[in-house]
């Protein structure tokens, strides 16, 4: 089994519903995604994926995101912003925009997402394989 991923930053806001004290109140994070994918085989290039095409979706997705009030996107209408509804959103945001040929597909074993949102809190969301 291969493990390839990448990282990035990006800023956004969001204040989550109910009783949560402070949090309630509109505020941002700077976040931290960690992106990764185990795959079974390489590819006849040696690769496990193309890192490039990983990092152009995540750039993409970034520019989406960046300075973004999470509570105005109809993802979020009926869920909280939690990290981890943040993180489902971002594994379907990059599955959308990720751009895969079929044998890249067959090889993908599982896609993990971790957003981090200070230097000790993450949550994540692991998928069994890639839809694409």
């Amino acid at each position: 089994m291969f493990i390839v991923g990448i990282n990035g930053r990006f800023s956004a806001i969001h204040a989550l519903a109910g009783d949560f004290g402070e949090e309630t109140v509109p505020h941002s994070h700077p976040y931290r995604l960690d992106w990764s994918f185990e795959v079974r085989e390489l590819d006849k290039n040696g690769f496990a994926l193309n890192i490039s095409s990983l990092q152009a979706a995540r750039d993409a997705l970034f520019l989406e995101l960046d300075g973004k009030n999470l509570n105005n996107d109809s993802y979020f209408k009926d869920k909280q912003t939690s990290l981890e509804n943040l993180c489902m959103y971002i594994a379907e945001r990059l599955e959308a925009l990720l751009d895969l040929d079929q044998a890249d597909h067959e090889r993908i074993d599982a896609m993990e997402i971790r957003v981090w949102e200070s230097d000790d809190a993450w949550a994540g969301y692991r998928t069994s394989g890639f839809k694409g």
